[in-house]
């Protein structure tokens, strides 16, 4: 039959038949595969929750885990995160999220670190910790929302510096897109409203007035031979508080 006025589609399962009349279009991608575990590192912006969306939809079993300001901390603070955790459930069957706090390691950053490399320094020691969870969850990547050149942590040098060493691989999901295409997907997925609500994150709180845009690995590895960077990381996961959605 051509053009039919009504098409209906029949699906049939063990116990049940299912009869539609229109089609609606799901999120598509790959089914879940807990062998595909991720860390993914979520912030209180737009980007980070997107980027765990993408690799929820490519099949990735995704484990979230949030750096928590402890001169920001609030209840609203962690209502916003939680909320955030909550909606990007809906894409998967199981969500597990680590709050950390990082105030012994603001501390010592600022202590040892000079302010134009803070913010890196910060974001290399996040690396670390998430991959101790990573080590600890079986996970195989880390995932960021960085993209590139879109703010000055996130030059192709500072990338770079950055990501040098990292303990363990990491996916970059959102590298060549703008934020045009990052707040589409936002919506998209209902994240956006809530990425918008007030948050001081860790990274706003380490931004220089003139911040290098040019690091090498080597600064940034001299900047962490000043801490104790394996009691630093093993307190963070220590003492990281665990949610499941």
């Amino acid at each position: 039959m051509k053009d039919p006025d009504l098409l209906l589609r029949i699906e049939l399962s063990t116990h049940t038949a299912y009869i539609s009349g229109k089609e609606i279009e799901g999120v598509g991608g790959m089914p879940t595969d807990n062998k595909q575990k991720v860390v993914a590192l979520l912030s209180g912006g737009l980007d980070s929750p997107v980027a765990a969306y993408l690799m929820m939809k490519r099949g990735c079993t995704v484990i979230l885990a949030h750096f928590q300001n402890q001169n920001q901390m609030t209840k609203s603070v962690q209502d916003k995160i939680e909320k955030l955790s909550s909606q990007l459930s809906k894409y998967q069957i199981k969500t597990k999220l680590y709050i950390i706090p990082f105030d012994s390691i603001q501390k010592e950053i600022i202590a040892n670190v000079h302010s134009t490399h803070r913010m890196l320094v910060y974001r290399k020691l996040m690396l670390k910790i998430s991959s101790e969870i990573a080590e600890k969850e079986n996970a195989k990547f880390l995932v960021v929302g960085d993209s590139l050149s879109q703010v000055a942590s996130q030059t192709i040098e500072n990338l770079e510096a950055t990501y040098h060493n990292s303990e363990k691989l990491i996916f970059s999901p959102l590298i060549g897109m703008d934020k045009k295409d990052i707040t589409a997907i936002s919506r998209k997925i209902g994240t956006f409203d809530i990425s918008s609500l007030p948050y001081g994150d860790c990274c706003s709180y380490f931004v220089p007035k003139h911040p290098e845009l040019k690091a090498n690995s080597e600064e940034l590895d001299d900047a962490l031979k000043e801490m104790d960077i394996e009691k630093l990381i093993k307190e963070a996961v220590e003492k990281a508080v665990i949610n499941e959605f």
